[in-house]
Parts: structure tokens; sequence; C-alpha cells
């Protein structure tokens, strides 16, 4: 079980897609980046027109000249309105930042989904690691007590079964004075008296 936790483990970490998913992240955070920014431009274009900012200015020229790299597809769409005082109304540069905050949406949906598919990538894997590692402890304690288990299997065959060496040794019934070859008899009874008369 932990070999296949464990195979599972090393498919989720060496696989390509938590890079592709960050990367595409880093990407996505560029582009809601230059959105933002170029709605930010594009107010201050348009409030500058509208209130006859003067163009001798600096920031004015810089503002103006960032405001029309950033209008692309969207210049000249409406006419510009004088309303008086050398005011002008450009629902062009409104149009345009518009639409850069409806790309600037769809960007932070993007990341939002991006994000959660990589925390889901990131719980994935440490689900697996804590499963692993679970998977392994309990392999361990199973074959710790099946080790157990054998022992005292092995203990009680060998206290049933004794050993040849310890088997009783049959006793003998000859005697212990019993002569360990045959032959006569030897015994120490003393020889008959002589008859009387009779010297030595």
């Amino acid at each position: 079980m932990s070999e296949t936790y464990a195979r599972q483990l090393a498919a989720e970490e060496a696989s390509a897609v938590p890079f592709f998913i960050r990367f595409v992240r880093l990407v996505v955070w560029l582009f809601y980046a230059v959105a933002l920014i170029k709605v930010v431009i594009l107010l201050i274009a348009f409030t500058l027109q509208l209130l006859n900012a003067s163009t001798s200015a600096e920031f004015t020229k810089w503002v103006y000249r960032s405001a029309d790299s950033s209008m692309g597809p969207f210049r000249g769409i409406f006419p510009a309105v004088d309303v008086g005082e050398g005011s002008v109304l450009n629902a062009s540069l409104l149009f345009a930042a518009a639409m850069y905050v409806i790309l600037a949406i769809l960007l932070d949906l993007v990341l939002r989904y991006l994000t959660a598919r990589l925390v889901g990538r990131q719980r994935r894997i440490s689900e697996l690691r804590s499963a692993a590692s679970d998977a392994a402890a309990r392999e361990y304690a199973e074959a710790q007590r099946m080790a157990l288990y054998e022992a005292a299997r092995a203990g009680a065959t060998m206290g049933a079964d004794p050993t040849p060496s310890a088997a009783p040794v049959p006793v003998s019934t000859q005697p212990a004075s019993a002569p360990s070859s045959p032959g006569p008899s030897v015994t120490n009874t003393p020889p008959p008296p002589p008859p009387p008369g009779t010297r030595r």
C-alpha cells in the first residue's frame, strides 16, 4: 500500500503541470498589471482633456502619449465632443478604459482559477505524502506484530517437543558386582580343616 502511495506521490511531484500553472499565473499577472495601468492612464487622459489641461506640461504630454498607444483598436470609435473653453469629451477613452476593465476582470477570474488549481495540486501532494507515511507506519506495525506472533509460535513448539538429549537413559537390570566376562566364580570362603592326627 505504501509503495502505491509513494508511486502516486512521485508521479505528482514529477509532473510538469505545477510548473505550467505557475508560468501561466505569472503571465496572467503581467497582463493583469498592464491592463490596470492602461485603465488608469486612459482615465487620467480623459480627465485632462475634459478639464482642458495645458498641453505644454510634460506630465500631460506623457499621459497623452501613453493613452494614444493604449487606444489601439478603440481609437475613433466615438467622436470627440468639444464642450467649450477647450474642454473635450472623448468617449473613446472611456470605452477603451471600460474594455480594459472587462479584460482585467477576466484575467482576475483566470488567475483565481489557476491559483485554485495550484493549491489543489499542492493539497493533493500533501495528502499523498501523509497517506504514504501512514501506510508505511501501518505496514511496519503489522510486520512487528507478525514477527512477535511467529516468535511465540516457535517458543510454544519448542516447549511441546523435547530434544533427544533430554530423553531418560534406561537403567540396566544387571547387578553392579556381576563380572563383565563369563568364567568360574571366585569366593573368599576358607579351606576345610585337616583331619585329626595329620601334621601340617
